[in-house]
């Protein structure tokens, strides 16, 4: 069977304090289904206004659109200022979401520590979202915290950083993932991932990411079907 194609980081609220708009969720999702996605994780940021009531919405469509797999996921802020993307099972994430110090709060965001250590236990997929961006750079958190990661990002609003983010997953050996990081629907796609036609839910994506079975694609998409690709069509982390 052929690869199929996913997009890893996506937000339907273009600020975090906005309300939940269903028709919005609902465009990003027919857009994503129109770019021939398989795999769509809808990673809101974890203290966005109304973060649960998007997790409530796409429960009642049982995580699917159109033959589309939804995955459930979030982006956290962790106290040290980094991000990390958090995908997995709609009932670990809200089990994250209950846990004491896992979930960013008006008293506070988790530790990198905490947050890896529940997402541990709770098998969830942790990536570096944007790991080089200023202000959230992940190079200057602990690197021994960082190898428990189980990639870093290639994000679609900052290709800029490609070859960077490319040596520091190597140096902390670990895989790259893509993401567009869409905000807006024409955003989406940007940035996408292969991965064997297999991977249908979170647990197996994982472990196609662990093992180097996947490989980010940079493609345009204001020319799809026949989308030109840009300077670094296809990547996989180099051998440290």
């Amino acid at each position: 069977m052929p690869n199929a194609l996913a997009d890893l980081h996506c937000h339907v609220q273009m600020f975090a304090w906005q309300p939940f708009s269903r028709r919005r969720l609902q465009r990003f999702l027919k857009r994503a289904r129109e770019l021939g996605l398989k795999l769509l994780a809808i990673t809101e940021h974890a203290d966005a206004h109304g973060f649960w009531r998007i997790f409530e919405a796409l429960e009642n469509l049982n995580w699917q659109w159109e033959g589309m797999r939804v995955l459930s996921g979030a982006e956290i802020t962790v106290r040290e200022d980094g991000d990390l993307l958090v995908l997995g099972s709609p009932e670990a994430l809200c089990e994250l979401g209950g846990r004491p110090g896992c979930w960013p709060t008006q008293r506070g965001r988790p530790s990198l520590a905490r947050l890896l250590e529940t997402a541990w236990e709770l098998d969830l997929m942790t990536i570096g979202a944007h790991p080089l961006r200023p202000g959230r750079d992940l190079s200057k958190l602990p690197h021994r915290l960082l190898k428990q990661l189980d990639a870093l990002e290639i994000n679609g609003r900052e290709l800029e950083r490609v070859h960077e983010v490319s040596k520091f997953a190597a140096h902390l050996n670990l895989p790259l993932v893509g993401g567009s990081d869409a905000h807006l629907t024409r955003h989406l796609g940007t940035v996408v991932n292969e991965v064997p036609a297999w991977v249908e839910g979170v647990r197996n994506l994982r472990s196609a990411v662990r093992s180097r079975q996947t490989r980010v694609i940079i493609r345009r998409v204001d020319s799809l079907p026949n989308s030109t690709p840009l300077p670094y069509p296809c990547l996989r982390a180099p051998k440290p």
